[in-house]
């Protein structure tokens, strides 16, 4: 092997190298933003739950107070 195609394969390497690299990174950039909307997801999810069971709460001590207030004592 001459040196001039020594140095072919050597650039065809290093670009398939990079082309690698490349598409490796987009992957785990799709992946991580895929992940990341998820968790948003999970997170505005669990944020509903707990200020539903709030009002749940809350709505629940109102009509006790109402209750307490409204009794009659003999």
């Amino acid at each position: 092997m001459d040196k001039l195609t020594l140095l072919k394969a050597l650039i065809i390497a290093i670009m398939v190298y990079y082309l690698m690299k490349g598409i490796l990174y987009l992957i785990l950039w799709q992946v991580l933003s895929k992940a990341e909307e998820n968790s948003k997801e999970r997170a505005e999810k669990a944020k509903s739950i707990i200020m539903e069971q709030r009002r749940r709460r809350d709505e629940r001590e109102a009509q006790l107070a109402k209750e307490r207030r409204e009794k009659k004592f003999y």
